[in-house]
């Protein structure tokens, strides 16, 4: 059976604009370089969307996001 790796990283935004960063990772590489975001907020609940590449993480005003993606 082989293991999967996973990357995990929790981002959190209190300030009142979206806020964009770029993700180096060194000594490890993404499958397809992405990552699928998690959001929490006000309104929503863990809510799942699309995979965004790790070069353009975006954290939406005042959310938590919670970004998942494998290692090749």
């Amino acid at each position: 059976m082989l293991a999967t790796k996973k990357l995990v990283i929790v981002a959190v935004n209190i300030s009142k604009s979206t806020k964009a960063y770029k993700l180096n990772l060194a000594g490890g590489a993404l499958t397809a370089g992405k990552l699928t975001p998690y959001t929490t907020s006000e309104t929503l609940s863990l809510k799942k969307g699309s995979a965004v590449d790790m070069g353009s993480l975006e954290i939406p005003a005042r959310s938590i996001v919670t970004f998942v993606g494998n290692y090749k």
